[in-house]
């Protein structure tokens, strides 16, 4: 984790601001050092050297060389002999990408993306096509990534929830106040689901996207596709333009698809959105109503019993034998006072003599 932020923390030296491309070594060592200080690492690590004992300075000095050992920094020799370092080409975008998943906490309004895409189509310009179709795509694949990310994450939290039974009523009151509301983002995803539904600008992205489909706009596309990529045609003209064709629908398509499919995305996730809150609340009630009472009337109980005397008759206040009336039946059998007679003394009449002789008759008939 430390290098991660150490890393982040170099990256922004270079963008922000002023957006450096080239630092002098002494300054970034310098700047790193001061931020090791005022975080106190505990974790740092070096593959060769032990780095804990290091005072700040001599640390940032060793993660430098660390990070450009492994493809993150470069660092050449200008004039006057001073050293200088810069990024590595191929990091920045995945600096950039490891940035926005650490941001994940912050509410995002997804709702940005949509009406992005549907701006730059109800605005096209085939002479930049293939500069916003491939925004646009990014768009898209940003948006649906949250989108089940966000998913994904109240799957976990239904799980978490379900499967720790013991989770005291605070852990389950900070989960669903603090984590949830922070990982989650119920409040912007409740917007996406209401005031700025995706589906307020589905249809006509739709539209707009399906007519590039269409032959005499996907030529003006590929026109402009071999322009902007300064593709040579001279060889083989017919199998460039296929190829061209090929990628261009690929892309349409996704975003075609994916906008044919957030609708039910998010149905999935409002309902696993429900589902969760309900089940947290109910849980929670059911801690405070039931477990604190139980263990509150249990401890002072032994309390009590504990200062009783010892020759003290318990009989005149607990009838043990009343206990009876909970036994392994209790749970599923209607209850009864077993206190109350169930019978009732019986003597049967003396029987008539002439109607005994009757019956004594008819029996021997």
């Amino acid at each position: 984790m430390s290098n991660y932020e150490l890393l982040i923390k170099i990256y922004n030296t270079f963008t922000e601001d002023e957006s450096r491309p080239v630092i002098p070594k002494d300054e970034l060592v310098l700047q790193l050092a001061d931020y090791i200080k005022e975080r106190n690492f505990s974790d740092l690590e070096d593959e060769d050297e032990i780095i804990s004992e290091k005072n700040s300075r001599e640390q940032a000095l060793l993660k430098i060389n660390q990070f450009r050992k492994n493809g993150w920094l470069n660092e050449d020799v200008i004039e006057g002999f001073e050293t200088s370092v810069s990024l590595e080409g191929n990091v920045i975008p995945i600096l950039e990408t490891l940035k926005t998943v650490a941001q994940n906490n912050n509410q995002i309004e997804y709702t940005g993306y949509v009406y992005i895409i549907y701006s730059a189509l109800k605005t096209f310009d085939y002479g930049k096509s293939t500069a916003l179709l491939e925004q646009i795509e990014k768009n898209t694949r940003e948006l649906m990534g949250n989108l089940q990310g966000l998913c994904t994450k109240i799957k976990h939290f239904i799980t978490n929830l379900l499967q720790n039974p013991n989770n005291t009523p605070q852990q389950i009151l900070e989960t669903l106040l603090i984590r949830y509301q922070k990982q989650v983002l119920y409040i912007v995803f409740n917007n996406l689901r209401t005031k700025d539904n995706p589906d307020r600008y589905s249809s006509e992205i739709l539209k707009i996207l399906n007519s590039f489909l269409d032959k005499e706009n996907m030529v003006k596309l590929i026109e402009n596709y071999i322009e902007t990529k300064n593709i040579s045609i001279a060889e083989d003209e017919n199998a460039v333009r296929i190829s061209i064709k090929r990628k261009l629908n690929t892309i349409i398509s996704y975003v075609i698809n994916s906008f044919e499919y957030i609708s039910e995305l998010i149905n999935v996730i409002d309902s696993r959105n429900t589902k969760y809150l309900k089940s947290a609340t109910s849980r929670l009630k059911f801690l405070l109503n039931n477990n604190h009472d139980v263990e509150g009337v249990i401890v002072s109980t032994m309390k009590k019993i504990k200062d009783v005397h010892d020759d003290f008759v318990l009989d005149d206040i607990i009838k043990l034998y009343s206990v009876s009336n909970s036994d392994n039946k209790s749970l599923y059998e209607r209850s009864f006072n077993k206190n109350v007679s169930v019978c009732i003394d019986f003597e049967p009449p003396e029987p008539d003599m002439n109607v005994q002789a009757i019956l004594k008759d008819k029996f021997l008939a």
